[in-house]
């Protein structure tokens, strides 16, 4: 139920509650903050208001969740924004990306694969061409978050 639902329900008993990520005014770094939402209904003059009442706590002190939380967020937007390149991988891509992040050579992947060293070194640089990691570490953070390993 988002925040929009529960205004439009105008249930007064409930109150909404959600997590969210803020830039305060002059940070350049999001924050995490924990808020509660609260609709009122108050007599004003000769009409019934509603109002809102929201409280936002900061999430500071809770360092090693937050960073878990980042981490997943920032997983979940690079999977989001490279699912399209993982995509277009063949089968044999991904099975030489596998034998890759485990530290085989091309002549070691070659020869698991009874394939020629030039058909390997031919697909490394199609995996090089299409997923854009020109470093081990890059390929290795792709392979991590499309589990291909």
């Amino acid at each position: 139920m988002g925040i929009s639902r529960y205004l439009e329900n105008e249930d007064f008993s409930q109150q909404y509650n959600f997590f969210q990520r803020v830039k305060l005014h002059g940070e350049t770094d999001y924050k995490w903050f924990y808020s509660v939402c609260k609709m009122f209904s108050v007599p004003e003059n000769s009409v019934t208001a509603q109002k809102l009442v929201v409280l936002s706590n900061p999430l500071e002190g809770v360092g090693v969740t937050i960073s878990k939380v980042n981490q997943l967020l920032d997983e979940n937007i690079y999977i989001k924004n490279n699912y399209r390149v993982f995509a277009t991988l063949t089968k044999s891509e991904k099975r030489i990306i596998a034998l890759l992040v485990h530290g085989k050579s091309s002549r070691d992947i070659a020869e698991e694969l009874s394939l020629s060293i030039h058909t390997v070194s031919t697909h490394r640089k199609n995996i090089i061409r299409k997923t854009q990691c020109t470093t081990f570490a890059a390929l290795l953070k792709f392979a991590m978050a499309f589990e291909v390993y």
